[in-house]
């Protein structure tokens, strides 16, 4: 698994996100879970997803959430692609 002990390659974004989605499928509903699924398979990983964790930054995610508002997703829509962060320690880091 890329980002444990035992492997040289960096956690990125994508596996982070993999990740939180296995993790989070039987704390939500799963009309919910695929919501979250969506966003980060259409907006998040193609953007943001090869970026090391340690490498990621404020910017890198408000640029996100810009890019997200501008096709006309709803305000909150794009609020959903913060839940990720929001349920980790990844908002300590970014």
């Amino acid at each position: 698994m890329p980002g444990s002990p035992n492997d040289e390659s960096p956690l990125t974004l994508a596996d982070y996100l993999d990740q939180w989605l296995s993790h989070s499928r039987g704390r939500v509903r799963a009309k919910i879970h695929d919501g979250y699924r969506g966003l980060i398979r259409l907006y998040a990983a193609p953007a943001l997803g090869r970026i090391p964790l340690d490498e990621l930054r404020p910017l890198d995610l408000q640029g996100l959430y810009g890019r997200c508002l501008q096709p006309g997703l709803s305000g909150g829509t794009v609020l959903n692609l913060q839940c990720p962060r929001q349920e980790s320690n990844l908002r300590h880091t970014v």
